[in-house]
């Protein structure tokens, strides 16, 4: 059996995932992923294909090895994808989001999708019923919110997020935590809202590590997939190789 190794490397998280054909057997994530780490998957699992989507730099030294270990993609834009890309900078559209409407699609074939990626920054992402991607919007993640307000203010301290945050804050920290995560959640709330009065049978869909958290909070039916990318990832994989 052939297995394929989808590796995203975000601007906190390296992650990867193993997945036969039909479906995930393993998943790592983590600071970052060695090589030593590469060369033990590949022991494991007879690993045909992989995939690489970045949004850092990789070391050259990993790059060569899953060259020649396996047949070997980076996610681009120009490859072959299961939407319709209408973005009028596709160079510049981020390879995760990218990854995740595509994942997305799959999972949900013939639905007009809004796809809310939760990570260092928050991204919404329009694909109508016909699997043609739109576009979306970007702003500003949790952990991004609370940095922000302790850089760009003269006072105010630096907190760690806390997802148990009230919404009254009675002490300075609990007011920034309060705002940054309950903004978020106003912000996503509100973004839902607008779509789904344009967009009739509209499905949306959650991702990243947050997803599970703001799934029970915002109001149903929300789907909540944090390992879309690594899906979506496959999924763009298996479609190049397929027809290569």
């Amino acid at each position: 059996m052939s297995y394929c190794l989808c590796i995203d490397i975000g601007n906190s998280l390296e992650k990867l995932a193993v997945f036969s054909p039909n479906r995930l057997v393993f998943k790592l994530s983590q600071k970052a992923i060695t090589l030593s780490q590469y060369k033990s998957l590949f022991k494991k699992y007879s690993i045909a294909f992989s995939i690489l989507s970045q949004v850092k730099p990789v070391s050259l030294s990993i790059k060569k090895y899953l060259k020649k270990q396996s047949q070997y993609l980076e996610m681009s834009p120009g490859l072959r994808l299961p939407v319709v890309n209408r973005y009028r900078t596709p160079s510049t559209l981020g390879k995760d989001r990218l990854a995740a409407v595509s994942g997305a699609v799959r999972l949900y074939p013939g639905h007009p999708l809004l796809v809310i990626g939760i990570g260092t920054c928050i991204t919404y992402d329009f694909v109508r019923f016909d699997n043609t991607y739109m576009g979306g919007s970007i702003s500003p993640g949790l952990e991004m919110r609370l940095k922000a307000m302790h850089q760009f203010t003269a006072s105010l301290p630096l907190v760690e997020i806390n997802l148990k945050s009230s919404w009254t804050g009675k002490t300075t920290q609990e007011a920034i935590q309060s705002g940054a995560l309950w903004g978020m959640f106003m912000e996503m709330e509100g973004i839902i809202n607008r779509y789904r009065r344009d967009i009739k049978g509209l499905r949306v869909v959650l991702s990243g590590g947050g997803a599970d958290f703001y799934k029970n909070k915002l109001k149903k039916p929300i789907f909540a997939h944090p390992n879309l990318v690594l899906h979506g990832l496959k999924e763009i994989l298996l479609l190049n190789v397929s027809n290569s």
